[in-house]
């Protein structure tokens, strides 16, 4: 009986371990991002929080080898998981002030992830670490040593493969991160509380009511939003990313992890633009691509997020054009925010939507277009890295038609550093030669390539210019300005000795992005 609950409790040790494991990057999603480098900082703690704590434990049980020190630190790892939900929002939003929210932030964001998890993940997790030697110990008495450890080692592996698939096909989408982690405590201490009754101590009895009291007001309590505001009008956690729609003037905004000043999307009241940000400077592909009024138009969206491009192009082209949208969207969820919010319209007979990964799609697609547009973020403001090599523009290009025009959404740091050249050697690698315009007031810029053809701006500028306004959408004239504007400040590429171009397997974009953080970091007043 004393076998079946040791093992039974091993396996409850392994779950919560491996629930607060995969459940402690999107906790941390909404005030870091996501990055690789907010992952391996949850990694390298956890590592060393269960290194430190099987030796911890391994010292224990040899100094107190009974049931009930074993149970108290199953409950106080229990009591402690349960507070990190709550503990993340408290301090998470003092370690990054609003003015930080910006992409020159990025070195302070991953500092402030690691002090966040070293404080909030590494204690409970200590405490799961040091139940396995404590463990083995009891168990070693109905049977020798080897037996015991792999007895405990396949019940703590068997937990935590429940809480690996458990956690993220089932349970954070039903239920969401929090209470995931809420209900892995609760199960860790139902577990452990019948130990108890095995002649444990005063002090693991206190431990143990003290901890059944916290753990079920945690639990019991609405966690309510994530990050709290008074124009905040939606958040979700979807299964690639934190979201939420809020309030600004009279604009909606769409906002990822990470995300406090800028935003995926915009819908300003009463008006198809977005005040300049880079949405509008995609509406210049289809001239730059050659296209006239009442000629066909296929676009790609590779990223079509909520629908905010898409919606722009149905009112400035779908009147004028036999058009035809082919829209790319990874996460089901933002898709049915724009439905909610921002206007989508699957039903439109312009617009084919396909959940997919943007590589994938053009892998497996047959189709030619007059113009891609590739508006991708994962982890809030970085190009996914397999996104970012020769191998997916090469991909790009083949889905273009002769004189096709792609533009693509980009957010460096700074100019000078090596993202950007490694970027744009690798879009030329592709296409011979590529176009690079800043957009103002933003760091984002709009990279732009031609397939076969030379981009010809005077060409294009000179052709929107005669344009009858009259004969266009309303705001024509106010986008036209705009895309005159953006075409003089773009410039060519001319290349950059000693950047080579991106590869599928070379350094990944996002680690380039960071170490150009770095500089611009150590270039703030």
């Amino acid at each position: 009986m004393l076998t079946a609950y040791l093992l039974a409790l091993a396996g409850a040790g392994g779950f919560s371990m491996m629930v607060l494991e995969v459940a402690a990057p999107r906790l941390l999603a909404p005030y870091f991002g996501s990055s690789n480098y907010t992952w391996t900082n949850v990694i390298g703690v956890i590592l060393a929080a269960l290194a430190a704590g099987y030796y911890a434990g391994g010292r224990l049980a040899d100094r107190r080898p009974g049931l009930g020190p074993l149970v108290t630190v199953a409950i106080l790892a229990a009591v402690l998981s349960a507070g990190v939900p709550w503990a993340v929002r408290a301090l998470c939003p003092l370690l990054v002030p609003e003015a930080a929210a910006e992409s020159s932030a990025v070195p302070l964001l991953v500092r402030a992830s690691l002090f966040a998890t070293l404080l909030l993940f590494a204690p409970p997790l200590f405490l799961m670490g040091a139940m396995s030697p404590m463990t083995v110990r009891l168990l070693s008495r109905a049977g020798g040593v080897g037996w015991a450890s792999g007895a405990c080692s396949a019940s703590v592996t068997a937990g935590a493969i429940a809480g690996t698939f458990g956690t993220t096909l089932w349970l954070v989408p039903a239920i969401g991160s929090h209470r995931t982690v809420l209900l892995a405590s609760l199960a860790l201490l139902v577990i452990a509380l019948p130990g108890l009754a095995g002649g444990s101590g005063p002090l693991a009895r206190a431990t143990g009511a003290v901890g059944t009291v916290f753990v079920a007001v945690s639990a019991a309590v609405p966690p309510g939003p994530v990050l709290p505001g008074p124009n905040v009008l939606y958040e979700t956690e979807t299964p690639y990313q934190y979201a939420r729609v809020t309030r600004r003037g009279d604009a909606l905004l769409l906002q990822t992890e990470g995300q406090r000043r800028g935003a995926q999307a915009v819908l300003r009241e009463g008006s198809f633009l977005s005040g300049g940000l880079v949405f509008d400077h995609f509406l210049g592909l289809p001239w730059l691509s050659g296209w006239r009024p009442g000629e066909r138009l296929d676009l790609l969206v590779l990223g079509y997020g909520v629908g905010a491009v898409g919606r722009q192009v149905e009112h400035f082209f779908g009147p004028f054009s036999d058009l035809r949208i082919d829209g790319v969207e990874i996460d089901p969820e933002l898709v049915e925010i724009g439905e909610r919010f921002f206007g989508l319209d699957r039903g439109d007979p312009h617009l084919s939507l396909q959940i997919a990964d943007a590589r994938q799609y053009n892998l497996v697609s047959k189709r030619t277009y007059r113009a891609i547009v590739l508006d991708v973020f994962s982890r809030a403001r970085q190009v996914p890295s397999h996104l970012a090599t020769r191998e997916f523009f090469e991909t790009v290009k083949d889905r273009l038609r002769h004189g096709g025009v792609f533009g693509m959404n980009v957010i460096v740091p700074i100019a000078d550093g090596e993202a950007l050249p490694r970027l744009l050697e690798s879009v030329r690698a592709s296409f011979g030669e590529v176009f690079v315009e800043r957009i103002p007031g933003s760091l984002n810029m709009l990279i732009l390539a031609r397939r076969d053809l030379p981009l010809d701006l005077t060409g294009a500028s000179a052709r929107l210019r005669a344009q009858d306004a009259s004969r266009m959408a309303s705001e024509f004239e106010d986008l036209r300005r705009l895309l005159l504007a953006g075409w003089q400040r773009a410039a060519k590429w001319p290349g950059r000795p000693g950047f080579a171009p991106l590869t599928d397997d070379g350094t990944p974009f996002e680690h380039l992005l960071l170490r150009d953080s770095l500089v611009a970091w150590s270039r703030l007043p």
